[in-house]
């Protein structure tokens, strides 16, 4: 058995550090690539501006999902609208739970809403409505914010099935609505990824603008 040399254990020294710097890099590429598909996935995504009727304002939803609403009127006057967009047409109807997501929009003239919001305890007060009302479980996440213009309190609870539901609770004053209690409500099954439910939530709230604002700003290019 012929014995090994300095030169020889210098050669599989230096051939197994490529070996490893190929490896690391090839590692480093592909994590790379993988990035950018995502990124390039996320630019991708295309949005479709929705009009929430009687409140002047607009939100955005990724294209392609269903989006209807429904109006109440009384002496004339509009007094409910309910907006309802959904990953899947099916789950348009809100007496199933959803198999995608759900974003439901709902502008609720009831008396007892907007009087239950005390000036000085909007938040504690916010979120008991939000418990009673709807008869949600106890958010495990929840804070002061703002939408439309006025305090509201954004919070995130979770059901016992593992599905999650993201909402922000709140009164605003809207020009076909007048003063009017609302609810914003990202429903999502439990198979979706947290970090992609969570992002979604966050651009959607966001996206929450005046529709003067859009018009102003003229057509996209």
């Amino acid at each position: 058995m012929v014995g090994t040399t300095r030169a020889d254990e210098a050669v599989r020294s230096y051939t197994l550090s490529m070996r490893n710097f190929i490896g690391c890099c090839l590692i480093a590429a592909a994590a790379a690539a993988v990035c950018l598909a995502e990124g390039e996935t996320e630019a991708a995504i295309e949005l479709a501006s929705y009009e929430l009727t009687g409140t002047g304002h607009v939100l955005d939803h990724p294209a392609g999902w269903t989006a209807t609403r429904e109006t109440t009127y009384h002496e004339r006057r509009l007094v409910n609208v309910l907006t309802v967009i959904t990953e899947l047409p099916e789950d348009q109807d809100l007496a199933r739970a959803p198999r995608g997501y759900r974003l439901v929009v709902d502008h609720l003239q009831v008396g007892r809403f907007a009087h239950a919001i005390r000036p000085d305890q909007q938040y504690q007060s916010l979120l008991e409505f939000y418990t009673l009302f709807y008869g949600w479980p106890e958010p495990e996440e929840a804070e002061l914010t703002e939408l439309f213009g006025r305090h509201a309190v954004r919070m995130k609870a979770r059901h016992e099935d593992g599905s999650w539901e993201y909402a922000v609770l709140g009164v605003g004053v809207f020009r076909g609505l007048h003063r009017i209690g609302y609810a914003v409500v990202l429903t999502s099954p439990a198979d979706k990824p947290p970090a992609e439910r969570d992002r979604l939530w966050t651009a959607v709230i966001a996206s929450v603008r005046r529709a003067d604002a859009d018009a102003a700003s003229g057509p996209a290019s």
